[in-house]
């Protein structure tokens, strides 16, 4: 099998080869991190964190399962996790506190904020 340009391949369990073709958005975000930048487009926040916890040296927990889910789009530096923490305040979406050896917790919600959709 050849691929082309823009193309995923990936082998099964049983060793066969497959190959899917990306679109432009699905490729730019699979190869943002070779230029320092990881692109989020309502993913859920824990899986936000845990993809800026990859390029920092402390990680950061969420403390309220409620913001859990949370929808996170946009496009990050991979060195600066605490930008996404910043910005959840800015937001008046989460509190969120220093603690040990994390940069921060995501304590809770702002008052007044819900995280239903």
């Amino acid at each position: 099998m050849t691929l082309k340009a823009g193309y995923l391949a990936k082998i099964d369990s049983q060793g066969r080869l497959t190959a899917t073709e990306l679109g432009e958005e699905e490729q730019i975000r699979r190869i943002a991190w070779t230029v320092g930048k990881v692109v989020f487009d309502a993913t859920p926040l824990a899986q936000a964190l845990q993809e800026m916890n990859r390029y920092s040296e402390r990680s950061s927990v969420i403390a309220d399962a409620n913001l859990r889910d949370l929808p996170v789009s946009g496009i990050y530096s991979t060195d600066g996790a605490a930008f996404l923490g910043d910005l959840l305040v800015r937001s008046k979406v989460a509190v969120l506190e220093p603690h040990g050896p994390w940069p921060y917790i995501v304590v809770g919600p702002q008052a007044g904020f819900s995280a239903q959709r």
